[in-house]
């Protein structure tokens, strides 16, 4: 009586542990996919930061244009813009050329190129350079009607870490096409 008392707790206690239900598992492979290794280029990086550079720089333009009183600091959606990507987002003016130690000298070098170009009534657009092996500095020029008629520049900078870059990027389309 006792052997066939044990059996039988036994046989129910296996039963009780395996479940016919299968658990979902395709979220947890998902995401086991994305800390995989990947090989990611140099030209793939710098498309991609042109890319975010010239999605903000558009989104920067339509708001200063909605308000050309417009302060940097304070302000909702650059605020979130630098605290979503952390990148250092700026407006420089021509003033800036010879008072502000802050900028990178490629930065300098950038700004002064679209002046001399503005004065010279020659199209701009945007630039995008590198610095060393860390950054990326995106330029666009502010185009509207009154910058041409005061001879009045306005650039949006935005700074640029790679390793940023590559955090705010879904490089997957990239690695479909290596395959």
């Amino acid at each position: 009586m006792k052997i066939k008392l044990i059996v039988i707790i036994f046989i129910s206690l296996a039963a009780s542990c395996t479940s016919p239900e299968r658990l979902d598992t395709s979220a947890l492979k998902s995401t086991m996919e994305g800390y995989k290794i990947k090989r990611i280029s140099a030209a793939q990086i710098l498309a991609q930061a042109n890319y975010l550079g010239d999605t903000l720089s558009k989104s920067l333009t339509k708001m200063y244009l909605l308000d050309k009183n417009i302060q940097l600091s304070g302000n909702k959606l650059i605020d979130s813009l630098n605290n979503q990507y952390k990148f250092d987002i700026r407006l420089l003016t021509e003033k800036d050329v010879l008072g502000n130690n802050v900028l990178y000298q490629k930065e300098k070098e950038v700004l002064e190129a679209y002046m001399e170009a503005h004065k010279q009534g020659i199209p701009l657009e945007t630039n995008i350079q590198k610095i060393g092996d860390s950054l990326f500095i995106y330029s666009a020029p502010i185009l509207d009607s009154d910058s041409k008629k005061n001879n009045d520049l306005k650039i949006w900078s935005i700074i640029m870490r790679k390793n940023e870059v590559i955090k705010n990027s879904n490089f997957q389309k990239y690695q479909a096409k290596g395959k």
